[in-house]
């Protein structure tokens, strides 16, 4: 004891000043009240200091120097690994050659760096900064407000609360992947997620899943691997689709989904517009409420239906429901192969056949029906007119009220009929 001070420079070439202060590390120096320097030329100073690390300094009130080289100042800070800094309230510097600063934050990684107020960098040379953000993958960064990047080379930020105030943070959990804005998630490699959510507690924000993905806007998902879903609510889970919009789902690989409420679920399909439905293979809708679901099959329009391959539906409520058929118009159907139906309320049921009109049917195998509410129900028979019918085999039946229902017959004028084969 030096002067009833309580000072003892118990090491080599050291020194004690202050009050009940201790320096037994060679050539080291303790100062102040209540500190110790044990290490190797350590330095402790300040109040109830300790610096045990070789080459290490101690400074401000409760503080701890563990690490060779290592520097802590503040109030309860606490430096372990080799070269590291601490420095503020309550912050831990464990790695090598990491840094701490602000409050109660922690730099575990080697070249680690966290500041602010309770982040913790776990990853080597990585860093967290803002307040209670998490950057563990190695070479990350989180900032903002309750964020994690835990993928290698990620990237957090934004956080904080969705509008409802609840805790809305974002996770980077893929290798190199970025998440910002409120509820977001980045856990496809070099992902990319951004954007929020308007009440976190029933919906998410923006979900980038797949690899190399990109999910903006609100509550989106892409889940395929390059996919993009951006507008509202979209979905791209199609390797690498497109979902673009407001409810869109691009499921199909390749798919493209964009308007409202509308589904590609096809390999390479799209469909836009309004609650339209593109399922078949390289198939196209477009309008409202259409559905193109053969093989390169195109519905446009207003609720119409393209579901035989490489078929066409446009206009109002026609229907193409085989091979290679086209259905436009009005409420018109053309369910033979190669059919074509076209008008108001025509049909055209048999191969390559085609109707046209008001109210026609053509039934027949390469049948043909016109005009008003006419009928052609035979191989290659042809009706015309109003109220014609051609049922007899490559039979023709025009004007009007005609019927031509023997085989090679001709029914004209007004009320015929041609009943014999070769009748006319």
């Amino acid at each position: 004891m030096a002067n009833g001070c309580n000072q003892n420079p118990t090491g080599a070439c050291s020194e004690a000043e202050g009050q009940n202060t201790t320096a037994s590390g060679t050539a080291s120096h303790a100062e102040g009240v209540g500190t110790t320097a044990s290490g190797i030329a350590s330095h402790a100073e300040g109040i109830s200091t300790t610096a045990s690390g070789d080459i290490s300094h101690a400074e401000g009130f409760d503080t701890t120097a563990n690490g060779i080289t290592s520097h802590t100042e503040g109030n309860g800070t606490v430096t372990n690994g080799n070269s590291s800094h601490a420095e503020g309230a309550q912050t831990l510097a464990d790695g090598i050659v990491s840094h701490a600063e602000g409050a109660s934050t922690v730099a575990s990684g080697i070249a680690s760096h966290a500041e602010g107020s309770s982040t913790v960098a776990s990853g080597d040379v990585s860093h967290a900064e803002g307040t209670e953000t998490l950057a563990s993958g190695d070479f990350s960064h989180a900032e903002g407000g309750g964020n994690t990047a835990s993928g290698d080379y990620s990237h957090a930020e934004g956080g904080g609360g969705d509008p409802l105030g609840n805790p809305s943070p974002n996770l980077a959990s893929g290798n190199s992947s970025h998440t910002e804005g409120m509820g977001t998630t980045a856990s496809g490699d070099a992902s990319h997620a951004e954007g929020g959510t308007l009440d976190i507690t029933s919906t998410p924000g923006p979900q980038a899943l797949g690899r190399f993905s990109h999910a903006e806007g609100l509550s989106t998902i892409a889940s395929g691997d390059a996919s993009h879903a951006e507008g509202a609510n979209t979905i791209a889970s199609g390797n690498p689709s497109h979902a673009e919009g407001v409810n869109t789902n691009a499921s199909g690989n390749v798919s493209h989904a964009e308007g409202s409420n509308t589904t590609a679920s096809g390999s390479v399909s799209h469909a836009e517009g309004q609650s339209t439905t593109a399922s078949g293979t390289n198939s196209h809708s477009e309008g409202n409420g259409t559905i193109a679901g053969g093989f390169v099959a195109h519905a446009e329009g207003f609720l119409t239906n393209a579901t035989g391959d490489a078929s066409h539906s446009e206009g109002q409520q026609t229907i193409a429901n085989s091979f290679a058929t086209h259905a436009e118009g009005f409420n018109t159907t053309a369910s033979g192969p190669v059919s074509h139906a076209e008008g108001n309320g025509t049909t055209a049921g048999g191969d390559s056949s085609h109707s046209e009109g008001i109210n026609t049917i053509a039934s027949g195998q390469a049948s043909h029906a016109e005009g008003l509410s006419t009928t052609a129900s035979n191989f290659t028979a042809h009706a015309e007119g109003v109220s014609t019918t051609a049922s007899g085999v490559a039979a023709h039946a025009e004007g009007a009220f005609t019927l031509a229902n023997g085989d090679n017959s001709h029914a004209e004028g007004g009320n015929t009929t041609a009943t014999g084969v070769n009748a006319h």
